[in-house]
């Protein structure tokens, strides 16, 4: 015990070994002992220890022992203690803290630049070879280390240094330390290794820190929160490698953020950890970053890489690097990410992108490489879950060996054009292959590439279909991306997607191109085939803001759906045509069967169903369609120029329905006109409404400027429902039913009168003055059973408003023939009398006889007087 100023204790030889400093509770406070077993160096008095001098000796029984301190304890105001040479070891602290060396708070020092510290224990408490005591005082204890070594200590918890005073290392070896905590899952304790800072400094410019050991965190280093203090571990030089867990749910093998802050008086203090210079924690080892911490980056590092980053989350908004934008771009390479265990053996790679942000792994494919294609398919067989590869130049298929061949997606990966790049475009250059084929529950991202010459060659669907991208019960989402030039001999000219087993197929596109002009368009040569452009079948197809041009197929020359749920939204579907001829081909743009059919804002133009073939614009059969806003112009067909809708199943109760809410189908130019020009038919130059459906205009719908033999603007085929409410057909042209044709049926039960009902501003014809301008008139048919006539009806809880709705021409004009009834929309009913707004309906006059007739009040024809 040595004591007062000038005193000191000079230790260059001999030993002081099996002591033990016993604690006296009975005694006043201050002086109930239990410190410092084999030196206590108290206020004034200093400790110099060198050569081969020993505290504690080569075994436990030689070792000192106390409740602090087991070996040494400095108090508060001793002179700080050099340790240049000499060995503390086995020494041990019972039932407190600092197995070989403590420092107490209040600015106790020790400096040590050779020597060794080893062997010493503090199984129930922190610290086994020294320990640094501050709790927060102003004046900061502080243990420098610049040569020798702390090594083999134990410790419940900081096997090595417990630093909760400063500590500064500039070199010698922390190693093989181990922190055992204890048999309490809940106590936390365990961890730091090699080093434990709790509220502490501890700045690191050389040495290593190897080869310790935890049972919970912090292998090598673990940062930790007690009071109002910062925990911050300044790292510019030396190396943390070797240090392991003992637990394999552990964190930190190499540096933990165990505690992620705390709050004292209204302020946050927070783990911190810096890095620069030579730093390095090895790749044996990470650093552990929990939900809000990350490492700051001071300055240039020296080492690639300098540490690997393992996240408590991953996601690509998670800020692990902090720093200036500068060194953020110049530094982030040089940090890793452990990949992220996604189960069954299964990871996925990430790293850190140059604004410190977590994102998945990059793998780069260069244009100006030699065996493009094969390179890209050797990424992606390599490349990691969720990683993802960048496309520089143009990757080109040859016929080269294994420079060709489809690509399989058997993992979730992105694939997108490099940043530097002026393009990216992967090219199956026609051979015969398609691209990628993209198995069951995985997702292919595509980003501001170009795919062409894909060519899927067979019979089958699963050889011949997807000439770009093949799809079975998977995604593909694909943004800033052209489609162009692919060709599918059966089905999907560039992409076909299908249900397989129970997983349905996703497909979302953004921002595209499918299809191109001229000879640029995908196609399908199989004129029994669907979907030039795209093939969805049991599954989910989102369009937003994409061009389908140019593409064509025997049926759905630019999309099929089938059996699924699709959304459009500001898309443009234009010049795409069928190469099918036949009556029971069609849809020019698109080709829906059955499922559900969303499209706002669209523009669908220029679309040609050829030969007897309908719906240049859309074929709807069995969908459920809802449109806002979109355009239908310029499309053609035999039937249906714009649209057509029919369902072959006459079983299903209620009809399907088509909803058009707002916009236009026809223009005020002549090639905006949809045309129907089937040479014997040519029903329906805007809307084809064939049976088994309800179409409904509704929100100022414009049928305008349309041409057809019959039904110039609509035309409503038998067993079908067509619903005008406050919209206009109008400047239509065609021979019989300029406006709107409805035909009666054949009065079997299989071929009923098609229904027509109208209300709110709904009006046929443009009107002037009381007086029809256009010609535009609605054409009643008769039923072929009965004779009579089909009529107009009014919905009841809709009231006519426009002064003139329509001009009736009746097939046969004869007295009391119903021309008008009344609709209630809750029955289903039509009764003949009452309520009818005769006044705002006129009839086509009779030519042979002569003769002009009008409606009754109860809705019948009768000849004017």
């Amino acid at each position: 015990y040595v004591k007062g100023a000038g005193a000191t204790l000079t230790m260059s030889g001999g030993k002081i070994s099996a002591n033990k400093a016993v604690t006296d509770s009975s005694a006043p406070s201050g002086q109930q002992g239990g410190a410092g077993g084999g030196i206590v160096i108290d206020t004034g008095a200093k400790l110099t220890i060198s050569g081969g001098a020993v505290v504690g000796g080569s075994s436990d029984a030689e070792g000192n022992t106390a409740q602090y301190g087991g070996g040494i304890y400095l108090m508060k105001g001793s002179e700080k203690a050099e340790i240049t040479g000499g060995s503390i070891a086995y020494n041990k602290a019972d039932t407190g803290v600092g197995g070989g060396i403590a420092l107490m708070q209040g600015g106790a020092q020790a400096e040590m630049t050779g020597g060794s510290i080893t062997y010493n224990k503090a199984d129930i408490g922190v610290g086994g070879g020294v320990y640094i005591g501050d709790n927060n005082s102003a004046t900061r204890s502080l243990f420098t280390l610049k040569d020798g070594n702390i090594s083999y200590n134990e410790a419940k918890g900081a096997g090595g240094v417990y630093a909760s005073g400063d500590f500064t290392m500039d070199g010698g070896v922390i190693e093989g330390n181990k922190a055992i905590g204890d048999s309490d899952p809940t106590s936390n304790t365990g961890r730091g290794g090699g080093v434990a800072i709790i509220a502490a400094t501890m700045n690191m410019t050389g040495g290593e820190i190897k080869n310790n050991n935890a049972l919970e965190g912090g292998g090598g280093v673990s940062l930790g929160l007690s009071g109002a203090r910062d925990a911050v571990f300044n790292m510019s030089g030396g190396t943390i490698s070797g240090n392991t867990l003992t637990e394999t749910t552990g964190t930190g093998k190499g540096v933990e953020f165990f505690t992620e802050s705390t709050e004292h008086g209204g302020i946050h203090y927070y783990t911190i950890m810096k890095m620069s210079g030579s730093a390095k924690v090895a790749q044996d080892n990470d650093v552990y970053v929990n939900e809000s911490r990350t490492i700051t980056v001071e300055g240039a590092l020296e080492n690639n890489p300098a540490a690997v980053i393992t996240p408590k989350t991953y996601g690509g908004d998670r800020q692990v690097l902090e720093g200036t934008a500068a060194l953020l771009s110049s530094e982030h390479a040089k940090f890793k990410v452990t990949p992220k265990d996604l189960g069954g053996g299964n990871t996925q790679q990430w790293q850190v992108d140059n604004d410190g942000k977590l994102c998945t792994e990059t793998v780069t494919v260069t244009g100006s490489a030699s065996e493009r294609w094969k390179k890209l398919k050797e990424a992606v067989r390599t490349i990691a879950d969720g990683g993802a590869i960048v496309i520089d130049g143009e990757i080109k298929a040859t016929s080269d060996t294994d420079n060709n061949g489809e690509i399989v997606i058997n993992k979730n990966i992105s694939i997108k054009k490099a940043h530097s790049a002026a393009s990216a475009v992967i090219d199956a250059n026609s051979n015969a292959h398609r691209i990628f084929k993209v198995e069951s529950g995985k997702t292919l991202t595509l980003d501001n590439l170009t795919l062409k010459g894909g060519n899927a060659v067979g019979a089958t669907d699963a050889a011949g279909s997807g000439g770009a991208i093949f799809v079975q019960g998977a995604t593909v989402r694909i943004t800033n991306c052209t489609l162009t030039g692919n060709k599918a001999d059966k089905n999907g000219g560039a992409v076909w997607a299908e249900k397989k087993d129970s997983s349905t197929a996703k497909v979302i596109i953004n921002s595209s191109i499918i299809g191109g002009t001229g000879g640029d368009g995908n196609k399908v040569t199989d004129q029994d085939g669907f979907g030039g452009g795209i093939v969805i079948n049991d599954g989910t197809l989102n369009l937003t803001d994409t061009r389908i041009i140019g593409n064509k197929a025997g049926r759905g020359g630019g999309v099929r759906t089938n059996k699924s749920t699709a959304t459009m939204t500001r898309c443009t579907i234009e010049s795409n045509e069928t190469t099918g001829i036949n009556d029971d081909d069609g849809g020019g743009g698109v080709y829906t069967h059955e499922g559900e059919l969303t499209m706002t804002n669209c523009i669908l133009t220029g679309n040609k169903a050829n030969g007897a073939a309908y719906g240049g614009g859309m074929a709807i059969e069995g969908t459920t369609v809802t449109m806002t806003g979109c355009a239908l112009k310029g499309n053609t067909a035999s039937n249906g120029g714009g649209i057509y809708t029919r369902y072959l199943d006459d079983t299903v109760t209620p009809k399907t329905a088509v909803t058009i809410d707002g916009g236009t189908i026809g223009g005020t130019q002549s090639d905006e006109a949809n045309k129907a020009t089937g040479s014997s038919d040519g029903f329906g130059g805007g809307i084809f409404v064939d049976k088994n459906y309800i179409v409904t205009l509704k929100g100022s719908v414009q049928v305008i400027g349309n041409t057809a033999k019959d039904g110039g603007g609509v035309y409503a085929g038998e067993n079908s429902t067509f619903k005008m409410y406050d919209s206009s057909i109008a400047n239509n042209t065609g021979t019989t039913g300029k406006g709107v044709y409805v035909k009666g049926g054949d009065g079997t039960p299989s071929k009923i009168d098609a229904v027509f009902i109208m209300g709110g501003a709904a009006c046929v014809g443009k009107w002037v003055a009381g007086t029809l301008q256009d010609g535009n008139d609605v054409y009643l048919g008769e039923n072929g059973g009965s004779g009579n006539l089909v009529s107009i009806k009014i919905d009841k809880d809709k009231p006519i408003t426009q002064p003139k709705a329509a001009r009736i021409t009746p097939k046969n004009h004869a007295p009391d023939e119903i021309v008008l009834r009344m609709w209630n929309s809750l029955d289903n009913s039509s009764p003949t009398t009452g309520g009818v707004y005769n006044d705002k309906f006129t009839v086509t006059p009779q030519t042979f006889p002569a003769q002009q007739w009008e409606v009754t009040g109860d809705g019948q024809l009768q000849r004017k007087p």
